[in-house]
């Protein structure tokens, strides 16, 4: 019998997170990514478009469309030019190249694409999808390299920082973790309650954050497996998950409206945010102190602790003059 889970204690010395920009997107957000360098931010909106801001200017700069339903996940390439994408209900997956703002790939999944993900190397796509499979493609060609097999629908993948392992999660709780290389099955953990909704290595690989389609965090060590901590304080999906790049934060965001940062190095809840939407999700930047967040009330909002001496950015960013590139190329096995 496993050892009883550990619970979250609520620290009394909160700290203080202030929003200092924000876009307000006519329709609901279900997913955003900081482009690697940073000046630039991905989303993707309830009514399929996928689209880019540049940060330098404030700009919207493209919103790329392919989907026909919800584009419900986006991630960039390592390199920053080109950018992935999934659409609720939709078995196509997309890689857009950023530069020009035009369709790269669209692969035929087979069931409904759930998540993508590069590895941390660049050189591999991770998908998955509602027929069971984590399909691993290769980065240059978009050609499968492996096949990944669940008995349910597969909910999320993530890549460990190495790119020698992935994890993924599917709609039973199971969260299995794969050699890439062989494509061996070296982990597995069930009962995860239900639904593996979203999955987070941490920075320095010794720990996996899941996210439960209930209010439920766990994080498991690795390469064991075992137990260590149990995040109790949301009271709805939680949909939003991230660690910080040094490993010192993790972010949680949920369909209760809450954005929630805990200290790792306690399992303390140091900051919580009433939102106006579902929080959908959230990414971190590379300083390990500012993040963005993604909401169902159609705003990307960004953070910066209050003790910053000089906000980045502040105001409203635009989204007038938007090149709006309409794509239904012809999708490649």
């Amino acid at each position: 019998m496993d050892t009883p889970y550990p619970t979250s204690t609520p620290s009394p010395e909160y700290l203080t997170w202030t929003i200092v920009a924000e876009i307000e997107h006519t329709w609901p957000v279900f997913d955003i990514a900081l482009s690697p360098d940073e000046t630039s931010l991905a989303a993707g909106d309830y009514k399929g478009a996928v689209l880019i801001w540049d940060l330098t200017s404030g700009k919207q700069v493209y919103a790329l469309r392919g989907h026909h339903s919800h584009a419900s996940d986006v991630d960039w390439s390592p390199d920053g030019t080109k950018l992935a994408s999934a659409g609720d209900t939709d078995p196509y997956l997309r890689i857009w190249d950023v530069r020009n703002g035009t369709s790269w790939r669209v692969l035929y999944q087979g069931g409904w694409v759930t998540a993508v993900a590069w590895s941390p190397d660049g050189s591999q796509l991770a998908s998955s999808s509602f027929d069971g499979r984590v399909q691993l493609r290769d980065a240059d060609t978009g050609r499968t390299r492996r096949v990944l097999q669940h008995f349910d629908w597969v909910e999320a993948v993530a890549w460990s920082p190495d790119s020698s392992r992935i994890a993924s999660g599917d709609s039973q709780g199971t969260i299995r973790i794969w050699d890439v290389k062989g494509g061996a099955l070296v982990q597995e953990r069930e009962g995860q309650t239900w639904d593996s909704a979203r999955l987070a290595w941490s920075p320095d690989g010794t720990m996996l954050a899941v996210a439960d389609r209930y209010d439920i965090v766990r994080i498991w060590g690795l390469p064991e497996g075992r137990p260590i901590q149990v995040l109790e304080s949301h009271t709805d999906t939680v949909s939003g998950l991230a660690w910080s790049p040094d490993g010192h934060w993790l972010a949680t965001g949920s369909e209760d409206k809450t954005l929630r940062i805990w200290d790792t190095t306690t399992w303390r809840e140091v900051f919580v945010a009433q939102l106006d939407g579902w929080v959908t999700a959230v990414a971190w930047y590379a300083d390990g102190k500012r993040l963005a967040t993604g909401s169902y009330s159609g705003k990307v909002q960004f953070w910066e602790p209050s003790s910053s001496d000089q906000p980045s950015f502040l105001g409203t960013l635009s989204p007038s003059a938007v090149p709006s590139v309409e794509i239904t190329p012809t999708p490649e096995a």
